[in-house]
């Protein structure tokens, strides 16, 4: 389970199986724990307001809860394109956007790649309604 700091940061379980295992062949993600800050309220506030109908409303535990999944989905998004990354045969360092394609792909969310297009399509959306979707 995650848990909230007064700081805004959620810690986050290691995946065990990221994690390797000690010379005795225990696994050490039982004492490992990633800390990570969460998105910004604001960012998420807007993002679900732009998707949402006219007139709905969130509670603010809902608010919470989405930029807690937020945050949650964007960590095993990262960490599934750096698999995929890390299977190129270049040593590259950076993150592109065709490992994130790859990445959604192997999360089971082929559907979502088309909407991940880039440049004077999305500046072009988002000056018509002041949205990023």
């Amino acid at each position: 389970m995650e848990e909230a700091s007064s700081s805004g940061q959620i810690a986050v379980p290691a995946l065990s199986a990221q994690i390797p295992k000690h010379a005795s062949g225990t696994s050490l993600a039982a004492a490992t724990t990633l800390r990570v800050r969460s998105l910004a309220a604001g960012q998420v506030d807007r993002t679900v307001s732009a998707a949402l109908p006219d007139g709905m409303l969130l509670s603010k535990d809902a608010r919470i809860a989405l930029q807690k999944a937020a945050t949650l989905f964007l960590l095993y998004l990262s960490c599934l394109a750096e698999d995929e990354r890390s299977r190129d045969a270049t040593k590259r360092v950076t993150l592109s956007a065709q490992d994130i394609r790859l990445a959604l792909k192997a999360a089971g969310m082929a559907h979502l790649i088309p909407l991940l297009s880039t440049g004077s399509h999305m500046k072009r959306h988002r000056t018509e309604d002041r949205s990023l979707l």
